[in-house]
């Protein structure tokens, strides 16, 4: 996030990525990196987060679970948890 406010994309996208490849089922490394893309990609490139992230099938994070756990978000499948909490964690 600090590349990310610094605006030095491409190492935040690196970093992004890195985080994603090693902790794969952290929903909240997902969601930060969709979130990243959605302010700074183009639509190719979050749509490949989505569906790597869809296939990684994240289970784990602070944001992710609270999204997943809640009663209201019941039934919500990973691309919608995802995008929920990427919404989340965008830098205003």
């Amino acid at each position: 996030r600090l590349f990310w406010r610094d605006r030095k994309l491409d190492r935040a996208r690196t970093w992004c990525n890195r985080a994603c490849v090693l902790e794969p089922t952290l929903g909240d490394a997902w969601a930060n990196y969709l979130a990243f893309e959605v302010d700074h990609g183009t639509a190719e490139q979050q749509a490949e987060v989505v569906q790597r992230a869809v296939s990684a099938k994240p289970e784990q994070g602070e944001h992710w679970l609270s999204v997943t756990e809640d009663p209201a978000h019941h039934g919500l499948d990973t691309e919608a948890v995802l995008r929920r909490v990427a919404g989340l964690m965008r830098i205003a």
